[in-house]
Formats: C-alpha cells, structure tokens, sequence
C-alpha cells in the first residue's frame, strides 16, 4: 500500500459538504495545504493536476488530493457540482506529519464501492459537521477520535483500491471484504444499540465470527471487540454528560446485561467510575 498504516493515522482538520454556484463555469485553484479526500454527489467538470493531468469528475468520483500540490477545479456550467470533503493530517505515533514526498496514491480513486464510500462520508459529517481548527474545541474528544478512525478505516480501503498490482481476483475479494466491514461500521455508527456483541456484527456481515474479526482487524486496524468497548465508553461519556438517565439505563442502552460489569469497564477505561464521572462534568457545569 502508499501510507504504512501502521504508522500513521489521520488527524483531521476540516469537514463539510460544498454546493459549487450554479449558472456559470465556477472555478477555483490553490495548493493544498492537507490530504483531501473529495466525493462528488452531483454534477460535472475536471481537476487539473499540477503536472498537467486532468481528471474528469462526475457522481461517484473520489479524489485524495495531497498536500504541497497545486490543482485547479472547473463544473459544467450546466451541470453544477455538489461533493462531501474532508481535510485531514497524516501523523505518526511521535506527532510528526507524513512527508509529502513519501509515495503516495493517484487523486482518483477508482475501483470503489460509491454507495458505501459516500455513506461513510455521510458518517464522519454528521460526527464533525462542518470541523474546522477554528471550532474544535465545541466537538468532544470522543466524536473526534470515532470519526478519525472510521476516516482511517475508508483511507485504508481507498489506498487498497489503488492496488492495481494485484491479480483481479484477488483485489476483487479484498475489496469485497473491506467494503462489507465498512458498511457494518457505518451501520453500527448510525445505530449502535443494534450491536450488542461480535456476534451480531459478524451476522451482519455474513461472516463466521472469527473470519470478520480478522477482517474488521485488518481494515479498521483494531480488534472488533476493542473498537466495541471505545464506541460504548464514548457514548456513556456522553448520557453521562447531557441525559438524566440513571446508571442501569445507561448500562442497559448501550447492551451491557450487568451494570456492575459496565462501571467495572468504565473505571478501567476512564479512571473513575460512571457516577464520579457524572458528578465531575456537573461540577465543571457549576463553575
């Protein structure tokens, strides 16, 4: 793959969804400062790369523009472009950024399953809608970390998508099982009580429980179980910060069948338990 995954995640500094004017052949160039991943819902035109190339875009297109590069946006005039985008740094474990002249993917994705591809954007908006380094500080560090490593998921299988090399029929099942994964996570980001163990995530995908771990493990870079108990902690976070629900409803909404158990993982997690939790984030309310 170009970006060793192992090494680095994405730290991302802008999201949103952009409506080109409509009526005129709107046009913008300027380098880009970070990764930038476009999807286009609508419309069409081209993007002209800094060596000259141009890539047409159209509905379903997917770009990962790099930073330090210069591109230049033209629409139809009569066929005005909508996309979702998303800006983001690719950091290592020691807080440095990827170089830029380390390899890199081409800025058209192709290859992709769109419908998951745009869910999946539709996802981290909805969790960062319209994020910029400006507002950061109104997201909680929660939603940030869920929405970063769903981003990682989708980069992880568009570099995999650039993989030409492979023999077809080999890409095709990688593909196959990258996509299958990335439409249980968005499912299970859009409606988390569904999933209440590995089990239920496997049969949604249609795998065997062991088979989907591995897959869920090499597309999302984290065991499923794992991944399970950050998403449930994050969300108890949260009931614990705006809702006037007690502990056992909390425990119960988010699948846990022993509160005990859940104040247990809570305080392994976080430090403390859920009801010193609550008390301390109504503390800081009060003052």
């Amino acid at each position: 793959m170009w970006v060793d995954w192992k090494r680095f995640r994405p730290q991302i500094t802008m999201t949103g969804s952009a409506a080109w004017p409509q009526g005129e052949r709107y046009g913008w160039s300027g380098a880009v400062r970070d990764h930038d991943i476009l999807f286009f819902k609508t419309g069409s035109g081209e993007i002209t790369a800094s060596n000259g190339r141009r890539i047409p875009v159209s509905p379903g297109t997917c770009l990962w523009l790099m930073p330090g590069d210069i591109y230049e946006g033209n629409q139809d005039p009569n066929d005005p472009i909508t996309n979702h985008y998303i800006h983001f740094k690719l950091m290592d474990s020691d807080g440095s950024i990827r170089a830029h002249d380390e390899p890199k993917p081409p800025e058209r994705i192709d290859n992709i399953d769109t419908a998951s591809v745009e869910a999946t954007f539709r996802r981290i908006n909805t969790l960062l809608p319209y994020f910029s380094h400006d507002n950061r500080d109104g997201f909680t560090a929660e939603r940030i970390e869920v929405a970063e490593s769903i981003l990682r998921g989708l980069l992880m299988d568009l570099d995999l998508a650039t993989q030409h090399r492979q023999p077809d029929n080999a890409f095709g099942l990688q593909r196959h099982h990258s996509e299958t994964v990335m439409r249980v996570l968005v499912d299970m980001q859009d409606r988390p009580e569904k999933y209440r163990s590995v089990q239920s995530l496997a049969d949604q995908a249609g795998y065997s429980t062991g088979h989907f771990a591995r897959m869920f493990r090499a597309v999302v870079g984290e065991w499923p179980e794992q991944f399970l108990i950050r998403l449930r902690i994050a969300q108890a976070k949260v009931l614990l910060t705006t809702s006037a629900m007690s502990i056992n409803e909390i425990a119960e909404t988010l699948g846990y069948s022993q509160t005990s158990f859940f104040s247990t993982q809570f305080r392994k997690k976080i430090g403390c338990s859920p009801r010193e939790f609550r008390e301390s984030r109504r503390s800081t309310a009060v003052h």
